[in-house]
């Protein structure tokens, strides 16, 4: 009897290596036949161009010091590595000026080395980190390291950095799942021009993406879930484009922006930001100017976006609603564009305030008539003149104005019902101003107004909220005016502040009707 037998056997080709090593042959394969540990500080030392290094899946395993690195390189380019399993206490891959190189599917734990490093490459251009599994490790470029594509990466409790004028580089389509002992999922630190998109980041203990110091950079279709604090972070970046992301669960901002002029956010969609004094969908801090926000679906937060202490910037298309306190506020902000955008479902849809620091800045903002809120049109106008507003009404800014007249409309859940800033000779007639924030009316520095006929309730939100106040405002009239059913939080029905009345009716003194006002 004859039997047909087949086996199938793995021909290596190139140099077999089954210890640390020097590899120095220059165009050649080195091909690693077993596992094995090892406490040497360079075990892989690669002396020349153009060679690979290939584990065939074995294990290269430190059990010595944190300097120490499996495959290290200084000086040399085209530089291939993989297939490796490295067990590190301190780098995976180092690699030094060296340029043109790729790092492909390895597989590197670092758990049991505190600052352990994956990847560590240091004035490298032009390599790849592709398909590489990393626990407890980083992708760090530093220090001139530019060009380079981080892709493709799976990272758990781990960090991929790129800092010191890293520039042009891309990192696209990774996956970080934790952050371990480090805050940031992804973190751009000085460094200009890179492409961060496609990534999947989730479980932060601070930031999901973070950009400090750094210019133009592009961060584009990620994901980031359930980031401890902000799902994105800008310091101090001008021209950063933020488009097309998706942010949900971050605890205390979705998107963060300070301090970053001429940034673009448009298209993005960020939802359940939360936390119990904070929780903003977008925030956009102290010095971000000349910016432009738009596009956005801002929704289930505590507060949609926000805009404090900044100028010159552009909001408009965005769709902001069911957020639980605020939809869009402006927080002693100047010269803003506000055009076409929805809010609506918030306790607050639109919240301004100069907090108690008044300066005609603060006002001088430019809204189109396409802005609503709970479907009815914010209007916020400036130097409007002869012209009356009785319907479709469910905000009402005047800037300096004359001669207008807003009558017959309910208005509430705002920050005030009506605002009349640097106005003249105008009225108030007939209006229901009902559970906004800070005041029911507030008329600053302006002079000869009529407020008559008209209900004030429910101005919740501080000890200092006031039905009406009028605030260097003089020769005005007040008559049938009722500002009943204040909250014990509003002391004040009505508050006069370095300002007059013309005249009253009824009569302060029938205090069943009227409150006499009081005076700074």
């Amino acid at each position: 009897e004859v039997k047909n037998t087949s086996e199938t056997r793995e021909i290596l080709i190139g140099i077999q290596v089954s210890d640390c090593s020097a590899l120095n042959q220059t165009g050649m394969l080195y091909c690693l036949n077993q596992s094995f540990n090892s406490t040497i500080q360079k075990c892989m030392q690669i002396d020349n161009n153009s060679i690979t290094l290939d584990c065939k899946g074995h294990n290269i395993t430190d059990s010595g010091w944190m300097s120490n690195n499996a495959v290290y390189a200084k000086n040399y380019n085209n530089i291939t590595v993989k297939n490796c399993y490295f067990a590190v206490m301190g780098d995976g891959v180092y690699l030094e000026n060296s340029n043109f190189s790729n790092i492909i599917n390895n597989s590197m734990d670092a758990s049991f080395g505190w600052g352990s490093t994956g990847v560590y490459i240091k004035n490298g251009d032009n390599n790849t980190i592709e398909d590489n599994h990393i626990i407890f490790g980083i992708i760090y470029l530093y220090s001139d390291s530019d060009n380079n594509a981080i892709e493709d990466n799976y990272i758990r409790e781990g960090t991929i950095y790129v800092v010191t004028n890293s520039d042009n580089n891309t990192i696209i389509n990774n996956n970080c799942n934790g952050t371990g002992m480090d805050m940031y999922s992804i973190q751009i630190t000085s460094s200009d021009e890179n492409i961060i998109m496609h990534n999947r980041v989730r479980d932060s203990s601070m930031y999901g993406i973070s950009v400090s110091s750094s210019d133009k950079n592009i961060i584009m279709h990620n994901t980031a879930q359930n980031c401890w604090d902000m799902g994105l972070y800008i310091s101090n970046s001008p021209y950063t484009v933020i488009a097309n992301n998706t942010i949900d669960h971050s605890s205390t901002y979705g998107i963060y922006l300070s301090s970053s002029d001429y940034a673009v956010i448009a298209n993005n969609t960020v939802t359940d930001t939360y936390s119990s004094g904070d929780g903003y969908g977008m925030y956009i801090d102290f010095g971000s100017d000349h910016g432009r926000f738009s596009n956005n679906n801002i929704s289930n937060n505590r507060a949609g976006i926000y805009l404090r202490s900044s100028a010159n910037n552009t909001v408009e298309d965005n769709l902001i609603f069911e957020n639980s306190y605020m939809g869009l506020g402006l927080y002693q902000s100047s010269y803003h564009t506000i055009n076409n955008n929805t809010i609506r479902n918030s306790s607050y849809n639109f919240y301004i305030t100069d907090d108690n620091s008044p300066q005609d800045s603060y006002y001088n903002h430019t809204f189109d008539l396409n802005n609503t809120v709970d479907g009815k049109t914010l209007y916020y106008l400036k130097e409007e003149s002869d012209a009356v507003y009785d319907n479709d009404v469910g905000f009402f800014g005047c800037v300096w104005c004359s001669n207008v007249t807003i009558k017959d409309v309910n208005l509430k859940n705002n920050s005030h019902a009506v605002i009349f800033w640097r106005t003249e000779n105008s009225s108030i007639e007939n209006i229901t101003a009902m559970s906004n924030a800070l005041y029911g009316i507030y008329l600053g520095y302006s002079n000869h107004t009529t407020i008559a006929n008209s209900i004030v309730r429910k101005t919740l939100e501080s000890s200092s909220a006031t039905g009406i106040e009028l605030y260097h405002s003089n020769y005005n009239e007040l008559e049938n005016i009722e500002t009943s059913d204040q909250t014990s939080l509003s002391r004040k029905g009505i508050r006069l502040y370095y300002s007059c009345l013309l005249y009253t009716s009824p009569s302060p003194r029938d205090l069943s009707t009227s409150r006499m006002p009081s005076s700074a």
